[in-house]
């Protein structure tokens, strides 16, 4: 039992919290007397003492780097950096009756902005009334006309409504924002529900938090009950605009949580108006898309020309119902701030009821009423733009200039339909942990709903959004600095609810083992994973033996010995120049000079650094397909293995560093091997390996043995020391150094792992597993090429190949050895054609074409 701080009470808590005055405050009330909901949470804080807050505050950050829970900022990215995702260690609490009062508002206003939707892009009565104005619908660059008439009368436009949610001074909620085109934040939701459960349990279970499990379940079945014709199993897939996007790990997350594969538009296409997705299998056909994706990128050819995100004749299908769309195509025409003054009205007119939660006052300038008095009151309001976009700012009038002020009425005057104006809004505060202290922030809270009979039901949670410092106004953003809280639903306690009932369905489950429907474009990145892994596994070891060699005392003939293992990783120029200038000994200033280069070189090829930032997008791209220790593993290699003088500079440091990146690679490997399912995705990603030590072997091996030289004893040790086998050289022949006895281990002997003919049974034996391939003819081209692989090993002859010939050169060897790379480099541009490019289509695929 933890026993209290003497010295952190209620009222050390308290002491130095101050919210502002004029705003509703979550913590305390009026009297600063602390609200009964939040007696818990300090009282438990109160047990913990500011010590062990700030522990329990590391471990919440520590949790988040390790998970790579990550918010990209544009402009950010491009340079390869991504912002890591912040949490405040205090949960936000909301009461039941707030629960329940949000679920009854934002459930008649999901409904409301669906028939609005329905109205909009079918007959437009609201329009042909003027309840809704036409220039905000038809002016609206977000309004899609070929959208028109696309989906049936009756049909559901919002399947997933998100709502930014504030507090009136009174304690009343307002409605801030309405987000229908492709809200995000769910998936960060869940993941701060993940770690507040690992850095509060006790508290956590003391409160009676309802989970977030049944709703992820409700979640899943709603978007199964969209697909067409009422399929039983239908294909899901989850549509990304790529690793680029801001919320990139989130949709990444949550499509890993709902099972759904994770794909971008390239891997879908249409054929005869039906979606199918391309996979390695073959085309499979798609039947619900739930999309991150902006609506007027989905089609390039009938909405924004210029869109590679999208998917060619995707609103054709639409229009054929044969795939249907998480939220409909064009729901972001909603998303205007000038649409909350029209809604009260079109509330009454459509549902004949009044709006249950008020959107913060808002005047579209557009009517000349709304427009005078917005101009009359400028220093009092937000403008902001009638069809907002990341290039068109909002105006915080109590913060701005008499010059600025008078600008903005000149822009409004010349052009007063596109711009509106809101109420300021007075966002009430909340309690963060800074200092060991609570302190107020402001905060805003975004609600997720999704349709279940006939009505809109709540996710107990959301996602809450502080305020980066304490301003009373302006923007509650991530992109703007802000943090995000976990959002503790409390349950009734007059009711105990059983939650264990939506988790299983009625229906017989179906098992299946079948992963074939890998998408192509994911099965070629982890195809170049595995071989950048094993790049990088193999660029460490020569590295290690290099700087091992030049810093430990041996004689002249042990250093120049080192030469050929080092040409390994060096160009042309640098040969040179590394052979001129070591005559008895190897050059130890120009060496560490070209260590450092393939070390931190952002220009190299072999860099390790170069191989590094692969490896980090290549992960990036797949992280649904890995475990998350293996994917821990590949970020922290990338986030560690950056340019610090201590590597540059420090010997020592540079080898401990490059032993623990050799210990990381090897601990993904083994996780890889023992956790991961034996399906295409594993089998691409050893292919990928196996293939990649194949080409650095070989490499590796004729660098130092063509050119035979008087040193060759030591090359031999180095050589084996780079393939990690000299152990067992050692037991087999103890001391002797002989070159056909090295080539046997290294490329006839087919128990050694680190052999070249151990590479080629493991391409054989994992492409027999890929799909079709077994029914393939012998005579295929990837069945050739892994053919003609295996000839060039089995039929090599040891005694010839390690034979030197009058100008001191193995001449077999290097004509044997650009055979097998030459062969190795047929097989993987065979399996590029056959199974990443998607130039072929099977029989399913074929049949769907002809209906």
């Amino acid at each position: 039992m933890m026993m209290p701080d003497p010295q952190f009470t209620h009222k050390s808590l308290l002491e130095s919290y101050e919210p502002p005055a004029g705003f509703y405050d979550e913590l305390i009330d009026s009297e600063r007397k602390p609200r009964p909901t939040w007696e818990t949470l300090l009282k438990g804080m109160d047990e913990m003492g500011p010590a062990r807050i700030t522990q329990r505050e590391e471990q919440l950050n520590r949790i988040i780097k390790e998970n790579g829970i990550t918010y990209n900022v544009y402009g950010e990215t491009a340079s390869g950096h991504t912002r890591p995702w912040t949490m405040d260690i205090v949960p936000l609490l909301l009461e039941h009756g707030d629960c329940s009062h949000l679920e009854r508002g934002l459930d008649q206003r999901a409904r409301l902005l669906n028939l609005i939707l329905r109205d909009v892009y079918g007959p437009q009565h609201l329009l042909k009334r003027k309840l809704l104005p036409a220039m905000l619908i038809l002016g609206n660059p977000r309004f899609l006309r070929p959208c028109h008439n696309v989906l049936p009368a009756n049909h559901r436009h919002v399947h997933l409504f998100a709502a930014d949610l504030a507090r009136a001074p009174s304690g009343d909620w307002w409605v801030v924002n309405d987000r229908l085109d492709a809200a995000s934040g769910l998936g960060y939701s869940f993941e701060n529900r993940i770690i507040s459960t690992r850095v509060f349990p006790e508290l956590f279970h003391q409160y009676g938090v309802k989970r977030l499990q049944p709703f992820l379940a409700q979640l899943n079945r709603s978007f199964e009950k969209l697909a067409p014709h009422g399929k039983a199993e239908p294909k899901i897939v989850f549509l990304t605009p790529g690793p680029a996007n801001e919320t990139y790990f989130e949709q990444s997350y949550l499509a890993r949580l709902l099972g759904y594969p994770l794909v971008e538009g390239a891997d879908l296409t249409v054929r005869n108006n039906c979606v199918f997705l391309k996979t390695i299998a073959g085309m499979e056909q798609i039947d619900v898309i739930v999309r991150r994706l902006d609506s007027e990128y989905l089609d390039p050819l009938e909405l924004r020309s210029d869109s590679l995100l999208g998917v060619p004749g995707l609103l054709g299908a639409l229009r054929e119902q044969t795939v249907a769309m998480v939220n409909a195509p064009g729901s972001g025409v909603l998303e205007t701030s000038a649409l909350p003054a029209f809604l009260p009205t079109i509330c009454k007119n459509l549902l004949g009821e009044e709006l249950i939660l008020p959107s913060v006052a808002s005047w579209w300038c557009g009517q000349p009423v709304e427009c005078r008095y917005v101009l009359e009151n400028l220093e009092k309001l937000i403008i902001k733009p009638t069809f907002p976009s990341r290039q068109k700012p909002n105006y915080h009038g109590p913060s701005m200039s008499r010059v600025e002020i008078e600008a903005l009425r000149a822009a409004i005057k010349r052009a007063p339909e596109y711009f509106c104006a809101q109420e300021t809004v007075a966002q009430a505060t909340t309690p963060v942990f800074k200092e060991d202290g609570l302190s107020p922030r402001h905060w805003l809270f975004r609600s997720y709903l999704i349709p279940r009979d006939g009505r809109f039901v709540m996710m107990p949670g959301g996602l809450a959004r502080i305020s980066k410092g304490n301003e009373a106004m302006g923007g509650i953003s991530m992109q703007a600095g802000g943090e995000s809280k976990d959002t503790w639903a409390l349950t009734n306690p007059d009711t105990i609810e059983d939650e264990t009932a939506t988790l299983q369905g009625n229906e017989a489950l179906v098992l299946k083992r079948d992963t074939q429907n890998v998408p192509s474009r994911v099965a070629d990145n982890m195809y170049w994973l595995g071989r950048n892994v094993e790049r990088a596994d193999a660029q460490a070891r020569i590295l290690r033996v290099v700087l091992n060699s030049i810093s430990e005392e041996y004689g002249s003939n042990y250093h120049l010995g080192l030469i050929p293992i080092f040409n390994a990783v060096l160009d042309e120029k640098q040969e040179k120049a590394l052979a001129a200038a070591s005559k008895e000994r190897v050059d130890l200033k120009l060496a560490n000079d070209y260590i450092e280069h393939l070390i931190h070189d952002l220009d190299s090829e072999h860099s390790l650094t170069v191989s590094f930032e692969r490896l980090r997008r290549l992960s990036t791209s797949v992280k649904e397909r890995l475990s998350l220790d293996a994917w821990t593993i590949l970020s922290k290699l990338a986030e560690d293995f950056e340019p610090k003088a201590e590597y540059i500079y420090a010997e020592v440091a540079r080898r401990e560093h490059i032993d623990r990146i050799l210990e990381s690679v090897a601990g993904f490997c083994g996780l890889v091997y023992e956790n991961m399912t034996r399906g295409p995705g594993w089998a691409f990603l050893e292919i990928g390996r196996r293939i990649e030590r194949c080409l650095g072997l070989a490499h590796l091996i004729q660098s130092a043995l063509v050119e035979s030289n008087s040193h060759e004893e030591s090359t031999l040790n180095k050589l084996l020391d780079c393939s990690d086998t000299i152990l067992t050289y050692r037991q087999r022949y103890l001391s002797s150094m002989r070159c056909d006895a090295v080539l046997d281990l290294l490329i006839r002997d087919e128990s050694n792992p680190r052999s070249l003919a151990f590479q080629v049974e493991e391409l054989i034996k994992h492409t027999a597993h890929l799909p079709h391939q077994r029914s393939l003819r012998p005579d295929e081209p990837i069945n050739r090429s892994i053919i003609g692989l295996q000839a060039s090993v089995r039929l090599l002859d040891i005694s010839i190949i390690s034979k030197v010939d009058a100008n001191g050169r193995r001449t077999e060897l290097e004509n044997a050895l650009s055979a097998f790379t030459a062969n190795a480099f047929y097989f993987s541009d065979c399996l590029s054609t056959r199974y990443f490019s998607v130039l072929h289509i099977d029989t399913r695929a074929e049949e769907a074409d002809t209906l």
